[in-house]
């Protein structure tokens, strides 16, 4: 049997709450933040039904209790359209959005990979540059102690194949960023960077020709085919009269 926090409200409470929910949905106006108080409802926000029913039935019922929650644990209660709803209703009411960081806005499906910014120079932190890598990649570079977007540039053949073993792919992302970053870099670094990127084209055209210099088999290299004789067991001649 449920024994979530919703099924103990009183039918009647719950019915009072959505429907006060309903009008403020329907009539929506902006808070002072002075004016909500311990006990203000969390259904002066005018939430999605869905929305409501999911944070009721969590125990959300009061506006200072959504507020104290964390985004990430609201996320795990009400899913990505929940905290959608939920941020455009704050804002509407004119009560102040949490801090999120872009990662976290993306990671709550409310921004894509491409639309977050990322600053590039030498010293951006390999950490902030998930939108142009991937996650998996840069948790890859973090775990080889690649730190900084300097730490990508390969100085000599070691470092760019310790980067080629991660696949031809990375590589060439790795590259584009590096050749990103050039522009708001100072002479020393855009000489680094350039350095890496010089060694990881290097790499990449001794892979191409590697690649082209395999040639595929011929048709006198294919093994001969096994020839059959009338009355032979295998074949296409299998069954025939001899």
């Amino acid at each position: 049997m449920s024994d979530t926090f919703g099924d103990r409200i009183p039918p009647d409470a719950r019915e009072a709450l959505y429907r006060e929910n309903a009008r403020a949905r329907q009539s929506p106006a902006r808070l002072a933040p002075e004016a909500i108080g311990d006990d203000t409802s969390v259904a002066v926000l005018g939430l999605e039904q869905g929305t409501i029913s999911r944070l009721y039935r969590c125990g959300i019922v009061r506006l200072r209790d959504l507020l104290d929650h964390c985004v990430e644990d609201l996320w795990r209660r009400v899913g990505r359209h929940g905290i959608a709803d939920i941020l455009d209703r704050l804002d509407r009411s004119g009560i102040p959005l949490p801090s999120l960081t872009d990662q976290a806005r993306w990671r709550l499906g409310l921004l894509s990979r491409e639309a977050a910014v990322v600053a590039l120079d030498a010293d951006t932190p390999v950490a902030d540059l998930w939108p142009r890598l991937g996650q998996p990649l840069v948790d890859t570079l973090l775990r080889r102690g690649l730190l900084r977007l300097r730490d990508l540039a390969p100085q000599d053949d070691e470092a760019v194949l310790q980067l080629y073993r991660l696949g031809r792919a990375n590589l060439g992302r790795i590259r584009e960023l590096l050749e990103a970053a050039l522009g708001s870099t100072d002479e020393a670094d855009h000489r680094w960077l350039g350095k890496g990127i010089e060694v990881i084209r290097e790499r990449e055209q001794n892979g191409r020709r590697r690649t082209r210099s395999v040639e595929p088999a011929t048709h006198n290299d294919r093994p001969a085919a096994r020839r059959t004789t009338p009355g032979s067991p295998g074949g296409l001649h299998r069954g025939l009269p001899p």
